[in-house]
């Protein structure tokens, strides 16, 4: 758990205490674990990305990756940690390559404008990057570090999944009420599918048959408190529940 105080609360599931709290960067804005649970990564907003030691619980190294670090995503080995930078209204937005043995940025890559999220294909293979600011997705091969390809989306692509075979990834387009289907292997545009008002994020059911896409509506003043579920199998919504208030989705793995 992150917060203004520039601190992780680190949290014993066992018991529900707080165990601890490490001092990090300034503006931490989420947190990532390494596959093998040794080394936490927070990106700061105002001063890079912090990584922490689990075992110790304390701060080891802070690594400058770029203008306003603002999400982060592991590949599956650990090898590369990939940092996604907002960067400001005259600067585009980049994805920093972090080899975190190294403790250094191994690539600077340029994506769209304002990226807001960033999601590793569980094969490793590519790295997806919605920007906000120009209404496109850009894709990342992962082994030789380049954009491989830029794709449309719609009206503030926001966050972004990716199912468990590699072969889709889900892209929230918050103000367009839609969700961009990108196909994994053709790097193309497959669908775009109408769900609810302010689609804020997206999870993908672990066989992956099951997209959910939580709608937090317009604005709190005009809410949605909705989940679309999508079938992937025709990429289409085949139901909507009901839930509470801004909803947002989080994929607990089995």
């Amino acid at each position: 758990m992150v917060g203004e105080s520039n601190t992780v609360s680190v949290i014993d599931t066992g018991t529900n205490m707080v165990i601890a709290t490490a001092r990090v960067g300034t503006g931490p804005t989420g947190v990532v674990v390494s596959p093998d649970g040794q080394q936490v990564y927070v990106p700061c907003f105002a001063s890079g990305l912090s990584i922490l030691n689990t075992a110790s619980n304390k701060l080891v190294a802070t690594i400058g990756t770029g203008i306003h670090p603002w999400g982060a995503a592991v590949s599956p080995d650990g090898k590369r940690v990939f940092v996604i930078n907002y960067g400001t209204g005259l600067t585009a937005g980049t994805v920093a390559v972090v080899d975190p043995a190294a403790r250094k940025v191994i690539a600077t890559l340029k994506v769209g404008e304002g990226p807001n999220a960033v999601a590793v294909s569980p094969d490793g293979a590519k790295v997806y990057v919605p920007n906000e600011g120009d209404d496109t997705v850009s894709i990342v091969n992962a082994a030789t570090n380049t954009v491989e390809a830029t794709l449309p989306a719609r009206e503030a692509a926001g966050n972004v999944a990716v199912s468990a075979d590699s072969r889709w990834a889900y892209v929230t387009n918050n103000f367009g009420d839609t969700v961009t289907v990108v196909d994994a292997v053709h790097d193309a545009v497959a669908a775009t599918v109408t769900v609810g008002s302010g689609p804020d994020s997206v999870a993908f059911s672990p066989d992956g048959k099951w997209a959910y896409v939580a709608n937090r509506g317009a604005n709190l003043y005009v809410p949605d408190n909705t989940v679309s579920v999508i079938d992937t199998s025709n990429q289409s919504v085949k139901t909507t529940i009901t839930v509470g208030t801004a909803p947002r989705l989080a994929l607990v793995k089995p």
